[in-house]
């Protein structure tokens, strides 16, 4: 096998490697996305169900306060329309509960009210400061892979890059160096064909 021939194998063995390495990398970093992806979709999965959680809980607690209220409401009219206003003060009593204005009644609804939309509210800001910091954080990973792997993507073409220039270099000292044997050989059959002329021009000349 020739040095050129050699050479040619050696120039294809370093790029099938490069190449080889490229591609790994690149599975290496599609695998990593699908993971943070996997990830953040588990996350969301998970405060959905929470907050599907909760909201079940609070439509049964809201269905069992609606029965409850029914039930002493029932049992109230039944009362009060026999002892009215005394009657129900007693049961109010009976229940732990007293007597309240309307006015006050309404205050205190009101004020219940505004809590309720506040908790609300802040209930849903932390929500959204929770998938606002996933979604930030999975977004500073997947700027960090990437980062990376370009970073390596371009280690590894500056090496092609370099080995392509000497494997160009050696090309050119192997076409020196035969091309110099190519002269050596023309020069040796130059003067032994030289020797032969003067070994006849000696022969004849006697």
């Amino acid at each position: 096998m020739s040095r050129k021939s050699k050479a040619t194998e050696s120039e294809r063995l370093v790029l099938a490697k490069a190449i080889n390495a490229v591609v790994a990398k690149q599975e290496s970093f599609t695998k990593t996305i699908e993971s943070l992806e996997n990830l953040q979709r588990k996350i969301l999965e998970e405060f959905d169900l929470k907050i599907d959680t909760k909201k079940k809980e609070l439509a049964e607690l809201t269905e069992k306060s609606k029965i409850s209220k029914n039930h002493y409401r029932i049992e109230a009219d039944q009362f009060l329309a026999e002892h009215k206003y005394t009657g129900a003060v007693k049961l109010l009593a009976e229940v732990g509960e007293i007597a309240i204005k309307k006015t006050d009644l309404d205050s205190l609804k009101k004020e219940i009210e505004t809590l309720r939309t506040e908790k609300e509210t802040e209930i849903k800001d932390i929500i959204k400061k929770e998938r606002d910091s996933a979604h930030t954080g999975l977004k500073t990973a997947l700027t960090n892979c990437d980062l990376k792997h370009k970073a390596e993507t371009a280690v590894i073409q500056a090496t092609i890059e370099q080995q392509k220039k000497e494997i160009k270099s050696l090309e050119n000292v192997i076409t020196n160096l035969q091309n110099e044997v190519g002269e050596q050989r023309k020069l040796t059959q130059q003067v032994a064909e030289a020797g032969r002329k003067s070994a006849i021009n000696q022969t004849f000349g006697k």
